[in-house]
């Protein structure tokens, strides 16, 4: 067949999920898989992590990717990532919600040739180019710091104003948090 944009391979960065399905939908027609949560079909999403999703189609593409957070049973357009317009190998970054569901899960991806739809409302369209894959991850708790700063200093200016800005450095930690503060004297 020709390149119908269909999936080569589904990844997401730093979990087992790398799945090479190397399908070949029919010249016309479109393609439909659901993979077991085994092997490298599957993986765990931990809640409130952000991850790098990725995937590979045999032409370019457009791309999109739901996963049912809710556990409703539907993908819908506020799960919706989408992946690529017009591209072949390709990533983006999927943040998993702190509210998200714990346990298997649901997740869909599908690709079309370059120029169709594929947005937050077709997760169920039928399309005449490219392919559909299902797959059942999990999503796990939130994880916990389990290297908690051993020390820490904060620097600034010796008065301080609404505006004020200052630095927080803690041995051994990268944070990306914001902490607020007010002055007893206020």
């Amino acid at each position: 067949t020709g390149a119908e944009a269909e999936i080569d391979n589904v990844n997401i960065l730093g979990t087992t999920l790398n799945n090479n399905s190397g399908c070949a939908a029919p010249v016309g027609g479109d393609y439909y898989t659901s993979y077991p949560d085994t092997g490298s079909a599957t993986c765990t999403l931990l809640q409130g992590v952000q991850y790098t999703f990725g995937m590979t189609m045999n032409g370019a593409g457009i791309a999109s990717v739901w996963i049912d957070y809710d556990h409703s049973g539907t993908f819908d357009a506020s799960e919706w990532t989408q992946v690529t317009t017009n591209g072949t190998v390709v990533t983006v970054n999927i943040q998993v919600p702190l509210n998200a569901m714990l346990g298997t899960t649901g997740m869909r991806v599908r690709s079309r040739l370059t120029g169709n739809t594929n947005g937050a409302v077709n997760a169920c369209t039928n399309f005449g180019s490219g392919e559909t894959e299902d797959y059942l991850v999990t999503i796990g708790p939130q994880p916990v710091c389990t290297n908690p700063p051993t020390a820490g200093t904060i620097s600034g200016p010796g008065s301080v104003c609404a505006t004020t800005s200052f630095t927080l450095t803690l041995t051994g930690q990268t944070l990306g948090t914001v902490v607020q503060w007010q002055s007893a004297t206020d």
